[in-house]
């Protein structure tokens, strides 16, 4: 009985070492996962700082405004009288064939709405 009860506990103890050891080599993974998912989220978060400097640099007034006298020298700024107030658009009652057919047009499908 107590032979048993070595063979049992040695037996026990190599299926727990070879757990943990399994355990480590999981963590261990999710670890390398993890740092390669920040690694990521940082050339990202880089590429986005990149845009937005562009986007701030493309959109500055004093440039626009040497682009629109360059190619747009007839544009003058809008009038008060040329606005008006929004009035709301009533909503378009459509049929089930024509949501799909433009849905299907949308999604470059053929649809009806394909044709010229």
């Amino acid at each position: 009985m107590n032979s048993w009860m070595r063979v049992f506990s040695w037996g026990f103890l190599m299926l727990a070492m070879a757990g943990l050891y399994t355990l480590k080599l999981n963590v261990k993974d999710m670890q390398d996962q993890i740092a390669d998912l920040d690694s990521r989220i940082a050339q990202r978060q880089e590429s986005l700082h990149v845009l937005k400097a562009e986007m701030a640099y493309l959109t500055r007034p004093e440039r626009l405004s040497t682009l629109q006298k360059l190619y747009f020298p007839d544009m003058k700024p809008v009038a008060g009288q040329q606005m008006t107030a929004w009035l709301p658009v009533p909503p378009q009652q459509r049929s089930a064939p024509t949501l799909l057919a433009s849905r299907d047009s949308f999604h470059g499908r053929g649809g009806m709405g394909d044709m010229p």
